[in-house]
């Protein structure tokens, strides 16, 4: 099966974006560079419309952001072999899942968009509990990476944390998001705020930041315009991205019996 990976430049031809990664069966990634996919043996297959053209001649199809590859001495059109998936949690997205999603107001809930933070429940966790395992895993997990954490007393936990595979529409290079998230604990419950956004920037030259807000007049870009209208879907679908599979890793981690 060949692979085929995403890297990040503009839109592509059927709903491919330079910037994105691409799963194969078998695990490895591929990154698209354009209207190349730059496969991990470093071989290449090259974009046309809806066709990708694999190395060895056969060519698969794009369907609904997954490439299906034909199996040998068949046609991908007629007797599809294995499928290759877009994976873009924290590449790029274009879709977004998760509790929180950010709107041009910040970060809400997205099933009761009324509110502005979320409530994972924990049943038969005492307070205490709670807070000594999330400290625990993310002491363990977060610690070696230069992330900053800081608690209260078993009331609360903060991480200060940063992402930099975030895209923007027009620049070839990520963008580093730095954020904060709080967390409270309560019995049987973990309360997460909405995740504050500290900066989203790309070092341009020694002496120039290219600066990417959700919305206002301070940036250089901005995700929502003045009138709530999303400009940078990617954008804004790979913070949603990043925040949730912070809080799903967490969630995963507090049930674990042992670490």
């Amino acid at each position: 099966m060949n692979r085929l990976p995403l890297l990040f430049t503009l839109i592509l031809t059927a709903g491919m974006a330079s910037g994105q990664v691409v799963v194969n069966p078998d695990g490895t990634h591929s990154t698209v560079v354009g209207s190349v996919i730059v496969n991990p043996d470093g071989t290449h297959s090259t974009i046309h419309g809806s066709v990708v053209v694999n190395p060895n001649g056969t060519h698969s199809t794009i369907v609904n952001n997954t490439i299906v590859t034909p199996t040998p001495g068949t046609n991908a059109n007629s007797a599809p072999g294995t499928e290759t998936n877009f994976f873009s949690t924290m590449f790029g997205s274009s879709t977004s899942s998760g509790p929180f999603q950010l709107t041009s107001d910040g970060f809400i809930n997205r099933k009761d968009k009324k509110i502005n933070y979320i409530v994972l429940k924990f049943p038969g966790k005492s307070k205490d509990e709670l807070y000594t395992k999330a400290l625990t895993y993310l002491q363990s997990y977060y610690n070696d990476k230069g992330e900053v954490i800081t608690s209260a007393a078993e009331e609360s936990i903060t991480v200060h944390t940063t992402n930099d595979q975030i895209p923007v529409a027009g620049y070839m290079n990520k963008f580093t998001l730095d954020y904060s998230l709080t967390m409270h604990f309560e019995d049987n419950r973990l309360v997460v705020e909405p995740p504050e956004i500290n900066s989203l920037t790309r070092l341009r030259s020694r002496n120039r930041i290219t600066t990417v807000g959700i919305s206002g007049d301070h940036y250089d870009q901005t995700i929502f315009s003045p009138k709530g209208r999303m400009r940078l879907t990617d954008t804004s679908y790979a913070l949603d991205n990043v925040i949730n599979s912070f809080i799903t890793d967490l969630g995963k981690n507090i049930k674990r019996n042992k670490y």
